[in-house]
């Protein structure tokens, strides 16, 4: 009998505990499950949106190329060096992984629908894999002078290509705001460590995707309120089965003082 009750009380610190959010929780429901949107939008499935990013950090590239002497003509009629190439190549990454960030808020506060934010975040994907092969390719030592001037083309092209409207009138969001190379005295790239903050970013590129329907996240923040709610309610009921199993087996004990072991 005393053995029933052991196992009563371990089932109920095992409910106990397990029903306690860690410093870091994140309902389920914000990550995968589906939520209702007002039309147009409609159902859309809600994903985490500081895991499903790119992961990269803007870095300094003057000294891994310095000395360098190749040069490329723009469509502007001016000439870049390959350190001005790589440079504006790591910024535009960078940019393209804010761009992701404001867009998975976008579509989590249902100003997208899944169609349109998945056409949009495969953009932003293939053209941050192109860029990213590229700065490898470009960085092969005895590398050929006529071949690294084609790459840098590439690099070039493809950020023009990205910076281009979109075909969609609608899309009015996406093209408000395009890559422009920040100048060599502006630059500013923030420390390894520190996580780039949402629309408050000190890289120039890193400002959110603005959005004029003016939805907000009101809904989610209820949401959230709401399931830390239940939580606490789960916590509670889990100490009350706790204080009950720990009376029941104290009667349990005085009876067995008083009568002996008859079990």
């Amino acid at each position: 009998m005393r053995q029933i009750f052991r196992e009563f009380i371990l089932v109920a610190m095992v409910l106990f505990f397990y029903s306690c959010p860690s410093p870091n929780y994140v309902p389920t429901e914000f990550q995968y499950s589906e939520y209702q949107c007002p039309e147009p939008i409609g159902v859309i499935v809600r994903e985490n949106c500081r895991e499903n990013v790119i992961k990269y950090q803007a870095e300094d590239v003057s000294a891994s190329v310095k000395g360098s002497v190749t040069q490329v003509a723009t469509a502007e009629g001016s000439y870049k060096n390959e350190t001005k190439v790589l440079q504006e190549a790591s910024e535009f990454m960078q940019f393209l992984k804010d761009q992701q960030t404001s867009l998975c808020n976008d579509y989590n506060t249902c100003k997208l629908t899944t169609q349109e934010y998945k056409e949009r975040k495969d953009r932003i994907n293939k053209t941050f894999t192109t860029i990213y092969a590229l700065t490898k390719q470009i960085k092969v030592s005895d590398l050929d002078p006529e071949i690294k001037k084609d790459i840098m083309r590439k690099i070039l092209a493809t950020i023009d290509e990205y910076n281009k409207p979109l075909s969609k009138v609608e899309n009015t969001s996406e093209k408000k705001i395009k890559f422009k190379a920040a100048p060599a005295k502006a630059r500013d790239f923030p420390a390894q460590s520190e996580p780039v903050k949402q629309g408050l970013s000190e890289n120039p590129y890193s400002q959110p995707v603005q959005n004029p329907s003016g939805n907000s996240g009101d809904d989610m923040s209820n949401s959230m309120d709401e399931a830390q709610k239940q939580m606490l309610q789960m916590q509670k009921k889990a100490i009350e089965i706790q204080k009950k199993a720990m009376e029941m087996q104290k009667g349990m004990e005085n009876n067995a003082d008083e009568g002996g072991e008859e079990y």
